[in-house]
């Protein structure tokens, strides 16, 4: 049986389901709600398309990759684009999504630019990356995302200097879970709270070390 699924002759039993799903998903569909009954359960298929935003991003990911969207993916970008900005956790706890492929699914979605973190650590969240949208509605609420995003960072580093005296840009890196490639931003966080007269910069600072301290 294994041979002959691997070669297309058959398939595993309940497999129906998914592809039904799968392609509801990619039409932009809602997911049928299962009805009980004393003898069966009945699936009603709604022909309302109730994401376009869904399909648009089913066709670029086939026009992008050459390949569909599988069920797995499909449900995570259903979330995000549903709900706007989705809880690394709420996407963990979700009956839909395997919670051992969700790493994957994100990390590969991330590579492709459909979508993006948000937060750190138990607040980290998924948006829809910034080049899938189109309305201005959306770019509005990227950049209230990302506005939170930096005012969170900006928090954190106040807070790291309430009881440490100094922090430089590789401890800040070090403190918001940044990479060495995110130096720049943090370097525009810095001076961001400095024009905000919340931070200074440190007499003995050097060019390879600039460090700064909070303002009394």
């Amino acid at each position: 049986m294994d041979i002959l699924r691997e070669i297309g002759l058959a398939e595993k039993a309940g497999s129906g389901f998914d592809k039904i799903f799968t392609d509801l998903l990619k039409k932009g569909k809602p997911l049928p709600e299962p009805e009980e009954t004393d003898t069966s359960v009945i699936f009603r298929i709604n022909a309302e398309v109730s994401s376009e935003k869904l399909i648009e991003l089913s066709l670029h990911y086939e026009n992008q990759t050459g390949k569909s969207l599988k069920l797995d993916q499909l449900f995570v970008l259903s979330e995000i684009v549903r709900r706007g900005k989705v809880k690394l956790s709420e996407l963990a706890e979700s009956p839909n999504i395997s919670p051992y492929r969700l790493h994957t699914i994100l990390d590969n979605l991330q590579d492709l630019e459909f979508i993006e973190p948000t937060g750190k650590t138990s607040g980290l969240a998924y948006i829809l990356h910034i080049t899938k949208r189109k309305s201005t509605e959306d770019k509005i609420e990227y950049v209230k995302a990302k506005k939170q995003d930096k005012a969170r960072q900006k928090e954190a580093i106040l807070r790291y200097l309430d009881s440490i005296d100094t922090i430089n840009n590789r401890e800040a890196r070090a403190l918001l879970k940044l990479q060495e490639k995110d130096m720049s931003a943090v370097s525009r966080l810095f001076a961001e709270l400095v024009a905000e007269n919340e931070i200074v910069q440190t007499e003995d600072s050097v060019p390879n070390n600039v460090k700064y301290r909070k303002l009394k």
